[in-house]
């Protein structure tokens, strides 16, 4: 994908991944925030080491893509229901602690097509690393609103993205009944690093197109 990406003439700076990932050896969830299909650039530059996803069940019946995604160690659920779900919760921390997992989880669910801010999250990636004991290791896209809308239909190619790798979050000591406030908690230092890098991405495109217009 970094490859593939380069033609929408898309910049994506990522930052801490060295600092973060040389030290998170062990298993952990890592969380971002979901705008578009365009996370797929995001993923492809801060994809930790050992990374892997969950799927919806009815996926591993695709011919040639449930081979690859078996190779890749990808996790299925279904997602539809919740006692399966629950099982699939214990199954997925068992198969990341035997095989040493970093589990990407987009807690919103769904996109975000209005590209402010983050939906609520979900609280199945925080009952995986609750239930297991992991760490959360936040990761935070800035807006795509700068150069993309799905909702007003433009996408400009001058576009920039910035990828803030925050630190791990330890889980040690709490319980599922901690979850909602622990999700809470990670959902409001994102957005404060969302704010943050977004306003960063504001300028450099104000910058940017400010450049293109005096030349």
């Amino acid at each position: 994908m970094k490859i593939l990406s380069r033609w929408t003439g898309i910049n994506v700076e990522t930052r801490n991944f060295d600092s973060v990932f040389d030290k998170q050896k062990s298993p952990c969830v890592v969380i971002c925030n979901h705008q578009s299909a365009l996370d797929t650039i995001v993923m492809a530059h801060a994809y930790p080491p050992r990374g892997t996803v969950m799927m919806k069940r009815s996926l591993a019946y695709i011919p040639i893509f449930n081979i690859t995604a078996w190779l890749c160690s990808v996790i299925f659920v279904d997602r539809f229901n919740r006692e399966k779900a629950m099982k699939a919760v214990e199954q997925c921390t068992q198969v990341m602690n035997k095989k040493n997992l970093k589990l990407w989880v987009f807690p919103e669910g769904t996109r975000n097509r209005s590209l402010d801010g983050m939906l609520p999250f979900k609280k199945g990636a925080f009952n995986i690393a609750v239930q297991a004991q992991i760490p959360i290791v936040p990761v935070v896209a800035s807006s795509y609103k700068s150069f993309y809308s799905h909702t007003d239909h433009y996408f400009d190619s001058d576009g920039e993205i910035i990828i803030d790798i925050m630190d791990p979050i330890p889980t040690i000591g709490l319980s599922l009944d901690d979850v909602p406030t622990l999700a809470d908690e990670v959902r409001e230092k994102m957005l404060v690093v969302y704010e943050r890098i977004t306003k960063e991405v504001n300028e450099k495109m104000a910058v940017k197109r400010g450049e293109k217009k005096n030349q």
